[in-house]
């Protein structure tokens, strides 16, 4: 795990939602489907941050979009 803070943690989350919003965007689906979208999207921020290792020359943001 990237991190053991709580704080660091949600910080982390809340720098990085507009990654998933950005990426939902990309669909034209309907509000309902946006919805859950994000939600999946959300899971997958939060299990990104979980594995990223930060010892590896990449970006987070490059290594969450797969998870999203």
């Amino acid at each position: 795990m990237i991190l053991d803070n709580i704080n660091s943690y949600e910080y982390l989350v809340k720098e990085n939602q507009g990654l998933v919003y950005h990426i939902v965007n990309r669909f034209h689906v309907s509000s309902f489907d946006r919805d859950d979208l994000i939600q999946a999207g959300m899971m997958g921020l939060l299990e990104a941050i979980k594995r990223y290792d930060i010892n590896k020359d990449i970006a987070f943001s490059t290594y969450a979009v797969k998870y999203i």
